[in-house]
């Protein structure tokens, strides 16, 4: 797994103390990229279920192999969420992290 950044690490700790692990949270990772929050927050809460959400081909590749060793307890979807419907243009940074 790569590393998270220190605002991802900051997220998964706040929250940590905030939900419990019984019953086991269902968490929605928007913006998943290749995986690497849903597997810590997989670790820290083993029991729980995650929806995540990305609309990059290439990263949702990626995230798919990332995930698949965990079988269930983790849906992926193909997409962007917003507020509105519609279809829109996805703007690649062009970086080396898919991001």
């Amino acid at each position: 797994m790569n590393e998270l950044t220190d605002h991802e690490l900051r997220i998964l700790n706040r929250l940590q103390g905030d939900i419990p692990s019984d019953p086991p949270p269902v968490i929605f990772d928007v913006g998943a990229n290749v995986g690497n929050w849903a597997l810590a927050a997989k670790e820290r809460w083993p029991g729980c279920f995650i929806k995540c959400f990305e609309p990059n081909p290439i990263a949702f590749e990626y995230l798919s192999r990332n995930l698949d060793v965990y079988g269930g307890g983790v849906e992926l979807h193909q997409c962007a969420l917003s507020d509105q419907e519609g279809r829109a243009l996805l703007h690649h940074g062009g970086g080396p992290d898919l991001t």
